[in-house]
């Protein structure tokens, strides 16, 4: 029985291994291994969703101290499908974002969510949780990604709808991505000048 493969190694040896091979589907995540960013859960649902998708992945970039349970329960799992490359510094990022296909984000809780709006700016489609601060702002169900509940099932069930979306349709999600992700910014900033330009109204 085949055991699901954890990798430590730099990022350009994903490559070299196959993982990012012909018809490949690769979903990023990029998370502290904490229980509030709910890594079990990510995994579980990644695993149990993509039983009949070979070539389905799961890139999971982050470390913290769940990190021997996350490796447990990968190894308890077939495939090789779930792919742990550890800490990477900022600056290394971007790249796996250029490589991927979707972003995921499943936490218990998260008040906003950086990674979101790095994915957004990347040109990729989400797979987010309602529990993710961002996606009020940063997703839009069935226009850039898929909204999903804090439920185990609903991050299935995500996966799966992840799963049946055509490239074409990928691909016009991730440029949605990018046109909300900007649009959104430039609204921030306007309202941060107004702001600004209230105070110093008031104070002359």
């Amino acid at each position: 029985t085949a055991t699901t493969e954890i990798y430590t190694f730099p990022y350009t040896t994903l490559f070299r291994s196959g993982v990012h091979g012909p018809g490949a589907l690769i979903f990023l995540a990029v998370a502290k291994l904490v229980r509030r960013e709910g890594p079990e859960r990510l995994v579980r649902s990644f695993l149990s969703a993509t039983s009949d998708y070979p070539f389905a992945r799961l890139v999971l970039v982050g470390d913290g101290p769940d990190r021997s349970e996350i490796e447990q329960l990968c190894r308890q799992s077939e495939g090789d499908r779930v792919i742990l490359v550890g800490y990477q510094p900022y600056a290394e990022l971007p790249r796996f974002y250029a490589a991927a296909d979707w972003f995921v984000h499943l936490p218990e809780l998260e008040p906003w969510g950086l990674s979101v709006n790095e994915a957004v700016a990347s040109g990729l489609p989400l797979l987010c949780s309602t529990r993710v601060g961002a996606t009020q702002d940063l997703l839009e169900h069935g226009v850039n990604g898929v909204l999903v509940n804090d439920s185990a099932e609903s991050a299935e069930a995500g996966f799966r709808q992840a799963l049946a979306t055509t490239p074409a349709a990928v691909a016009t999600m991730g440029a949605a991505s990018v046109q909300i992700g900007n649009r959104v910014h430039f609204r921030k900033w306007v309202e941060a000048l107004r702001i600004l330009s209230s105070h110093q109204s008031q104070s002359h």
